[in-house]
């Protein structure tokens, strides 16, 4: 009898050490899975405004300008990264809206100047911005192929385990 109740006990704490284990192991999954969907969201985001970027005053020709992003959409993305994403994402992103920044910056002015009467000095700062406008674009599109690369760094011990696509083996 005294060794059917501590088999039965010993059965209690295994079986909650397992179910423990298992709800850690289910929780780690479903943080990978929003931390995977929010950094698809964010290379979704970089891409359209690198669209935007090439847009805005282009050196040949016109380049159409992607839709905008809607304001909740916008929201979205910058809630699940600031929820999901690790610092360094999070830094390399602040870095990456400050050339982004820039670029509209130069846009107001460039714009500004255009559309004045009488743009004066305006105009000078137009044409500096005019020109910097591909340094700015290649500043950004550098920033976001660092947070590309801190992307993959970070999820790549995560995509080592996952089964390969028969299409891609080939």
């Amino acid at each position: 009898m005294a060794s059917g109740l501590l088999t039965n006990w010993q059965g209690a704490r295994r079986d909650k050490r397992r179910y423990k284990h298992e709800r850690e192991i289910a929780r780690e999954a479903r943080y990978q899975e929003r931390l995977d969907q929010a950094y698809i969201a964010l290379g979704e985001y970089l891409s359209r405004f690198g669209d935007w970027a090439r847009s805005v005053h282009p050196f040949l020709g016109p380049v159409p300008a992607p839709d905008p992003l809607q304001p909740g959409e916008r929201w979205h993305i910058e809630a699940l990264v600031t929820a999901y994403g690790s610092e360094e994402v999070q830094r390399l992103l602040d870095r990456w809206g400050e050339c982004a920044q820039r670029i509209e910056n130069a846009d107001i002015v460039i714009r500004m100047a255009s559309e004045s009467r009488d743009p004066g000095a305006l105009d000078q700062e137009a044409l500096r911005e005019k020109h910097a406008l591909e340094d700015y674009r290649k500043a950004m599109q550098d920033a976001a192929d660092a947070i590309r690369s801190q992307i993959r760094r970070e999820l790549a011990p995560v995509a080592s385990h996952r089964p390969q696509r028969p299409e891609l083996e080939a």
